[in-house]
């Protein structure tokens, strides 16, 4: 892995994931996240694809992002940093999606969206 300091001075490593078999899903169900599944949450994007997720996890203060065999892991070294970081993320990808629309009878169309992971969540 290659590591780098961002322009909001937090640590990043780039890797590969070459395995075939391997997709976001990996991430999503298994134990393919750093450290473990445990604290992570998948940060909604328009972009989220088989070939593409992103995840935080708000205890450790990292991001992880799999993109196309890519990886991407992101490590804030305080709340103030992890902060700039998730700000950095809104402005990138914009407005979640929404995870769910339901239609009414009379054809009003609601949608639901997931909260993104954001700090005070881990307490």
């Amino acid at each position: 892995m290659a590591i780098r300091i961002n322009s909001r001075g937090n640590q990043v490593e780039d890797g590969f994931n070459g395995h075939p078999d391997r997709d976001r899903y990996f991430y999503d169900f298994g134990d393919g996240l750093p450290g473990g599944r445990e604290g992570w949450r998948q940060y909604d994007t328009n972009q989220d694809a088989s070939y593409f997720g992103v995840w935080v996890n708000v205890r450790t203060r990292q991001t992880f992002c799999y993109a196309e065999g890519d990886t991407t892991l992101v490590t804030c070294e305080d709340d103030a940093h992890f902060a700039a970081e998730l700000q950095s993320m809104e402005e990138f990808h914009g407005s979640p999606p929404p995870c769910a629309i339901a239609y009414d009878m009379d054809g009003t169309r609601t949608e639901y969206f997931d909260t993104r992971p954001a700090i005070g969540d881990e307490k």
